[in-house]
């Protein structure tokens, strides 16, 4: 099942989150299909149900959040197609953070 599709301007590009099972969200892994390499999955073992929330207008960057060791929310950033990184956080917004927004040179987000 696929969740939160963003399509590029031109249509070559899609970057969405699937969950594999509908009855764990364990099962969550954030893709990117490139019309001519088809889906990539942008997981890795460092992030658990990573859950991508926005991309940039130039689809250069990806945001989202995910479980990191003992951590249940952790905000991380992309470039497409690259291994996400965790993004900075104070020790009070760990529970509940979500990027929301990126721009297109990926230096500034956005989130709650």
């Amino acid at each position: 099942m696929i969740k939160n599709p963003d399509i590029s301007p031109d249509a070559t590009t899609v970057v969405a989150t699937s969950l594999a099972s509908p009855d764990s969200i364990q099962s969550l892994h954030t893709s990117v299909w490139h019309r001519e390499s088809g889906w990539v999955d942008l997981s890795d073992d460092a992030f658990g149900s990573p859950l991508h929330t926005a991309v940039s207008r130039n689809f250069q960057y990806v945001i989202g959040t995910g479980s990191l060791s003992d951590i249940p929310r952790v905000p991380w950033i992309t470039a497409i197609d690259q291994t996400p990184q965790p993004l900075p956080t104070s020790q009070s917004m760990l529970f509940g953070v979500f990027s929301n927004a990126v721009s297109d040179d990926g230096n500034t987000v956005i989130g709650s």
